[in-house]
């Protein structure tokens, strides 16, 4: 016990020696616009907590952190959470802009915001047109008017197709960048695995070592072309209480196998449609299987109490879904008794015709 107790005393003296070699930097911030006591939130992105709050006193606010080695933040704003990006880094930084235009926000900060900055700016034409279709979009929904949406989330599409070419572009012509492999590991769900690997390889060596090239890596190695047809591959998950539950507990049913996460409205969505289906066919033998892409287990747990999953609800730790080459959420499979892939991504009413077409037999 007197060997433990020293080693941990000794940790905790180096730790503590560790942070007071740190300095403190600024995060500063002039936005007009907003009124005063508006509330201000800084988040950590890679663990998804809440590092601080403070509020906008005359168009101002202000964070003091440690510097750290550059890590993704966001700054949210107001009851609408307006958002901002930014890398934490060992610089001070000053946000300067107006409500009216925040994605026009300026960022001053490190090295990686910087090209971040670069980055952003190359894309920006096809960002605001992003946003001003997006709007229209929202509103077409609001209106119920679902045929001018369906047409405008398919001009979405192009748009964040075209985006995605620019930054691999970028990507291609920035190798030394960290940025770059931080867009990397965001666009893999928009690129084909020859020009991920292609983009990945001509990384520098330094940062190939960095944790988001790393995450490009891990998908490279077991991502593969999952193909209807193709028996599921088992895999075992923790559950909300802590249970493993494997994909084989249910040979014998049909099951849906789901991915989705707590930060996806459309997942949320699809969410509700699912509770309505699993009700209706449970008692014939259909399943469910959700796996979530959260970091934030607080966050998955939260969330599958609020859509009322009341099937398996699953944390992804052991990178199913790459395994099971999900580019984007929400995805699923549908896996017949045999454990069998039978259909892919077949969403609300497509996903019911399907049940009624399987249990009607």
């Amino acid at each position: 016990m007197r060997i433990i107790f020293v080693f941990s005393f000794t940790l905790l003296i180096a730790l503590a020696s560790c942070d007071i070699n740190k300095r403190e930097i600024s995060v500063s911030g002039t936005i007009t616009g907003y009124p005063d006591n508006t509330r201000v939130i800084l988040k950590n992105l890679d663990t998804q907590k809440v590092i601080d709050s403070t509020f906008i006193l005359n168009n101002k606010f202000q964070f003091t952190v440690l510097e750290s080695e550059p890590i993704p933040h966001g700054i949210f704003i107001g009851s609408n959470y307006d958002y901002l990006f930014l890398w934490l880094e060992n610089e001070d930084i000053v946000i300067k802009g107006t409500k009216i235009n925040i994605r026009g926000v300026i960022i001053d900060g490190g090295k990686v915001q910087r090209q971040t900055n670069d980055l952003n700016l190359l894309v920006r034409p096809l960002s605001l047109k992003f946003d001003s279709i997006n709007a229209e979009s929202k509103k077409a929904y609001e209106e119920n008017n679902l045929e001018k949406a369906k047409l405008l989330e398919n001009t979405l599409d192009t748009i964040i197709h075209e985006r995605i070419v620019l930054g691999a572009k970028y990507i291609m012509e920035n190798p030394d960048n960290l940025i770059s492999s931080f867009a990397l590991s965001g666009y893999i769900p928009g690129l084909p695995k020859s020009e991920i690997k292609l983009l990945y390889e001509n990384l520098s060596p330094e940062i190939k070592e960095s944790r988001y090239a790393k995450s490009v890596a891990k998908f490279l190695e077991l991502s593969k072309e999952v193909n209807i047809g193709d028996i599921a591959i088992d895999f075992q998950l923790p559950d909300l209480k802590g249970n493993n539950v494997s994909l084989n507990d249910y040979k014998g049913k049909f099951v849906l196998l789901n991915f989705w996460s707590s930060g996806c409205a459309p997942c949320r969505i699809e969410n509700k449609s699912l509770l309505a289906n699993y009700k209706k066919y449970n008692s014939k033998g259909f399943e469910i299987v959700s796996i979530t892409a959260d970091r934030n287990k607080d966050d998955w747990a939260s969330a599958s109490k609020e859509d009322a999953i009341i099937w398996a609800s699953l944390f992804d730790n052991a990178y199913v879904g790459r395994k099971f080459n999900v580019k984007f959420i929400p995805s699923n499979f549908l896996i017949d008794p045999s454990g069998r892939i039978i259909a892919i991504n077949l969403r609300d009413e497509k996903l019911g015709d399907k049940l009624k077409e399987i249990f009607s037999e």
